[in-house]
């Protein structure tokens, strides 16, 4: 197995695990990553990568599907069985458990959007994971797959030269990986995108339509800058959102090992 470790730190990861799972009618986290013997849900190995990127916190947002999530975090609290399993997944879990949280969106009939929201405002409540001068917020859905460290340190190094640039009353709103020209995830947020965020009104019907990605597409109106990184890594745009996309993932990460 590759390891993926980082040099730098990403202060948090929010991972958007709400949605209903409509196509394949079940929750996607919780689908078996069998690239290790045995397998594992798959939720833990996305967990195990933000970890593997030195992350100071991860905030998991639920919302449909909540209690067979919280079900399987219940059973790693307090089952001593599961950390004799899978070290390569259970390990660094064991290690860095207390920095999991978990946020509940209790309206996750209301899209992505309200799981975001969610997300960021349990990221509001933990004050102390804001508290550099400029802290960028890492956001992925469930069903991307965390990407290669060539990505992830692309990412961070546009973090870090931002953060310089910051002093210098310059700042970017968010920097989003692409590749062949498409844009994907992970995608990392600053403070003015967030609040502006949490300014929508979802019981508004005029905010039916609120997505991230129409915020970013029109950005200049709003004033934010939006920085976007060429890769050559497809992960960046892959969306496991059926069985037959999962499956291929599955067998293509199995050659990885």
């Amino acid at each position: 197995m590759n390891t993926i470790t980082t040099t730098t730190t990403i202060n948090s990861i929010i991972i958007l695990a709400g949605g209903k799972s409509s196509r394949m009618n079940f929750p996607k986290g919780l689908l078996e990553y069998k690239k290790y013997n045995g397998g594992a849900p798959w939720i833990l190995e996305q967990i195990r990568r933000c970890f593997s990127y030195k992350c100071s916190e991860i905030i998991i947002v639920l919302g449909y599907h909540s209690d067979e999530y919280l079900s399987l975090f219940k059973k790693l609290i307090s089952e001593d069985e599961y950390w004799h399993l899978l070290p390569e997944i259970y390990s660094p879990l064991k290690k860095h458990l207390s920095k999991i949280h978990l946020a509940i969106n209790q309206s996750p009939h209301l899209g992505q959007f309200s799981s975001l929201q969610t997300g960021l405002q349990k990221l509001n409540n933990l004050s102390n994971i804001r508290s550099s001068i400029y802290p960028l917020t890492m956001i992925t859905p469930i069903d991307v797959p965390l990407p290669s460290i060539e990505t992830i340190n692309a990412l961070i190094e546009c973090k870090n030269e931002n953060e310089h640039e910051y002093e210098h009353e310059k700042k970017i709103d968010a920097i989003i990986p692409t590749f062949n020209g498409k844009g994907g995830h992970p995608i990392l947020i600053g403070n003015d995108l967030i609040n502006y965020i949490l300014k929508f009104d979802l019981s508004d019907p005029h905010n039916n339509n609120i997505r991230l990605d129409k915020i970013l597409q029109n950005s200049e109106s709003n004033n934010f800058t939006i920085k976007k990184i060429a890769t050559n890594d497809p992960t960046v745009t892959l969306n496991l959102n059926t069985f037959e996309k999962w499956n291929d993932f599955i067998t293509e990460e199995t050659k990885k090992s």
